[in-house]
């Protein structure tokens, strides 16, 4: 009997959910087996609405294009029966009748989700449509069995396409580079770029990367300052890597973190972080050693119920300052370079390759 047939159901762009799943994807075909991508395009009301990338490192063979980001039944059914699926890894998905559907086809059921979209009344439909929902962070799954569900933790770490770019010691100035993506709600872009402003200092510079700007974005001043520039483009893979490259520093505050992808891209390329104190994000970033974790206060709660904070902006300012010295900066891209290997990505295909046993 050969080795069982892995399918995937996952957005398949640039974006967060994708790259776990293309890199989750590689574990499997690296142990041998035959894997079948099922790619959801994003909805078809939002601020990329219906993508799906098809260039680059999206190129894959044995890749399908759903109708919808609601899966019919229909082609869920039709696509197993097709690519001969044994067992289906999702992520962020909650068509759990579709999903009883595959289940009954004999098709075990693996997933996972990003904690702050995941509450209490999820917890009994999850458990008849899925066989297993796994956890990419302690934090993730400490508050999935606070609610009764039995959650495998699974190491995440970096992988190892990404250990080909290095970012290299600043010369002249230390380019900050923060993380928008849709700029939606969990960005606090506007006390961070007030934050930066307020530190007066000519050798330093800030970058703004976004995909595109979420309707509900908060405003972005960069008026007055030449220092800051917003690139606003859906880069393909290595042209992002690059930009990483010749950036020093990720700046990431949010309110609130799921995995947080560009966290583990940082450790790859040996850039301290500046970030908000706040689980999962301390379970990469090790305060004063391989970047700082700024004080924060609780802002409310996602929908889910889960808390939000708020980052000090005199915070972000300090630490802002600080990561502009240059033996500051050495020290920490040196802790982040022992962080990465930490960050085992042998560890990570272990665990999974658990997970399917």
């Amino acid at each position: 009997m050969g080795k069982p047939i892995i399918g995937f159901v996952s957005l398949w762009q640039n974006r967060g959910q994708a790259e776990v799943t293309r890199h989750i994807r590689d574990i499997f075909l690296q142990a041998g087996h035959q894997t079948r991508v099922l790619a959801r395009p994003s909805r078809a009301i939002g601020t990329m609405p219906n993508l799906v990338k098809r260039t680059g490192v999206w190129d894959i063979p044995d890749l399908t294009v759903a109708s919808r980001f609601e899966i019919p039944v229909e082609e869920y059914v039709n696509w197993v029966e097709q690519s001969g699926v044994d067992i289906l890894f999702c992520d962020m998905n909650f068509q759990f009748e579709e999903l009883q559907q595959v289940r009954r086809m004999g098709v075990k059921v693996i997933g996972r989700f990003v904690w702050e979209r995941f509450g209490p009344q999820h917890v009994e439909p999850v458990q008849a449509a899925y066989d297993v929902v796994y956890s990419l962070t302690r934090a993730e799954q400490a508050r999935y069995q606070s609610m009764g569900l039995n959650s495998p933790y699974v190491r995440w770490g970096v992988h190892p396409e990404l250990l080909q770019w290095h970012v290299s010691q600043p010369e002249n100035k230390t380019t900050f580079l923060f993380h928008g993506g849709m700029l939606g709600r969990r960005k606090p872009i506007e006390s961070t770029v007030a934050a930066f402003k307020s530190v007066q200092r000519d050798d330093i510079e800030l970058i703004i990367k976004s995909q595109a700007t979420h309707q509900e974005a908060e405003p972005i001043d960069v008026e007055g300052d030449p220092r800051i520039r917003h690139i606003q483009k859906d880069l393909e893979f290595a042209e992002y890597q690059s930009l990483l490259t010749q950036s020093h520093v990720c700046l990431a505050p949010s309110r609130w973190e799921g995995l947080g992808v560009h966290l583990f891209e940082a450790a790859a390329h040996g850039m301290p972080v500046i970030a908000t104190d706040m689980p999962p994000v301390d379970e990469v970033v090790d305060h004063d050693r391989n970047g700082f974790l700024v004080e924060c206060s609780p802002c409310g709660k996602t929908g889910s119920g889960l808390t939000k904070f708020e980052p000090s902006t005199a915070g972000l300012s300090q630490a802002i300052e600080q990561m502009a010295d240059a033996d500051t900066w050495h020290r920490l891209h040196l802790g982040q370079r022992a962080k990465a290997s930490e960050l085992s990505w042998q560890n990570t295909a272990e665990d999974y390759l658990q997970l399917i046993n």
